[in-house]
């Protein structure tokens, strides 16, 4: 719901080439949503790359869409385009179960991870464990036991397979 979601003061950044977005729904996401989105890349993109791996071997939002592509394909379609004013953006949705990686291509993309964290962890454990992940994510390191939090590591396989061994990943919007 566009509801859940804040507009915080816009902070531009040129190195963003994309994000880590959930798909829970945004009435226990929208804050972490809202923070994140508020780092806008300066980059001119024309495409939203939504790489996504879904929990259901069918669809289960309108029998057509999984929600682990809806919800970051809705949220970033709102933000798209009323906050940032960017009106000619195509979606594409990749589920890793069906990609073919000659068929993703990166040019004039913002790519996009559709990830949870800590599923029903209370608090306290969730954010230690969130923070190690993240610290894994971003050196590459998917081995560690407190990987298990991430749903799901394999996303993020393809995620490192695509782009450049040089693209430094950090965490922000928490």
């Amino acid at each position: 719901s566009n509801s859940d979601l804040k507009f915080h003061p816009t902070i531009l950044d040129k190195s963003i080439k994309g994000y880590v977005l959930p798909h829970a729904s945004t009435k226990y996401t929208g804050n972490i949503i809202s923070h994140t989105l508020r780092f806008k890349p300066t980059f001119k993109f024309k495409k939203v790359c939504i790489l996504y791996y879904p929990v259901y071997n069918k669809p289960n939002v309108q029998n057509k869409y999984y929600h682990e592509y809806y919800v970051p394909w809705n949220t970033l379609k709102y933000v798209i385009r009323y906050k940032w004013k960017v009106y000619k953006v195509e979606y594409i949705g990749v589920n890793i179960n069906e990609y073919d990686i000659n068929k993703i291509s990166l040019k004039d993309s913002l790519i996009v991870v559709s990830a949870d964290f800590s599923h029903f962890l209370p608090l306290k454990q969730a954010i230690d464990l969130e923070n190690r992940a993240a610290h894994g994510l971003m050196f590459r390191d998917l081995n560690k036991n407190h990987m298990r939090v991430v749903d799901d590591v394999k996303t993020f396989k393809i995620l490192y397979e695509l782009i450049p061994n040089n693209w430094n990943l950090q965490w922000i919007g928490r």
